[in-house]
């Protein structure tokens, strides 16, 4: 089945069409995938925002963006789409919190790293992007599968405590590479409120031992563009 029309003719790189379009045609999730599915003209012109927008801070063509996201041709997983587009959104949301010179630095062959670097207050970070592909709960709730086996992370706290433990190796390389002093993991989410975000998103930092030099980012809306609710926890 092709995409629907309107993400056809939306101008969107082929690099990033193809394998949305293979994860369209495979029913694939994912954040992006359902953003389509329900309103395609909506989420062309999100993408092409989000595209846009990073093309013009960082410099890069949307196709060049799109090979620095690591995003290939044969890959046909929703989550890999969501991990792409998060990267986009996290370059406007740096440039909303006042953060200069954001660099996406693309694929390493031989060791991971982070995807973005950036500067603020004289101060250069290592970024990482990710999304919540899984509706998150909020701490008190709890939610299983469709085979009844609880999921891995029921709660926001949860998760961004996971992605803390799963990035730290690729950050500090990241940081000793490009000389930085700060990290961040930045996480595009929907479905709750930023006051709870943020709450639960200190919580999680308190619970990772409260790191003087890594902070958590949170990005609410994977389709949506700068917000007020886009912050920094805790603020630096």
């Amino acid at each position: 089945m092709p995409l629907p029309p309107e993400l056809e003719s939306s101008g969107l790189p082929p690099a990033f069409l193809a394998p949305l379009q293979a994860c369209f045609d495979g029913g694939q999730p994912g954040r992006v995938l359902a953003a389509v599915r329900a309103d395609p003209r909506a989420a062309a012109e999100a993408l092409s925002a989000a595209f846009g927008a990073a093309s013009d801070l960082t410099g890069l063509s949307p196709a060049e963006l799109v090979a620095r996201s690591g995003l290939g041709a044969g890959d046909v997983r929703g989550r890999r789409v969501d991990a792409a587009v998060a990267e986009l959104r996290a370059v406007g949301f740096l440039a909303g919190l006042g953060f200069r010179k954001v660099q996406a630095l693309g694929p390493d062959d031989t060791r991971q790293r982070a995807d973005l670097v950036a500067e603020r207050a004289g101060e250069r970070w290592a970024v990482d992007a990710r999304c919540a592909s899984r509706d998150l709960l909020p701490e008190g709730s709890f939610r299983r599968g469709p085979d009844g086996k609880a999921l891995p992370y029921p709660t926001l706290h949860d998760y961004l405590v996971h992605c803390y433990h799963d990035k730290a190796g690729q950050l500090a390389r990241t940081m000793a590479d490009e000389r930085c002093s700060r990290s961040a993991v930045v996480v595009a989410l929907d479905g709750a409120s930023g006051a709870l975000m943020r709450s639960e998103a200190l919580r999680a930092w308190l619970s990772c031992g409260g790191p003087a030099e890594f902070r958590f980012g949170l990005m609410p809306g994977l389709l949506a563009g700068p917000s007020p609710d886009d912050s920094i926890v805790p603020a630096p």
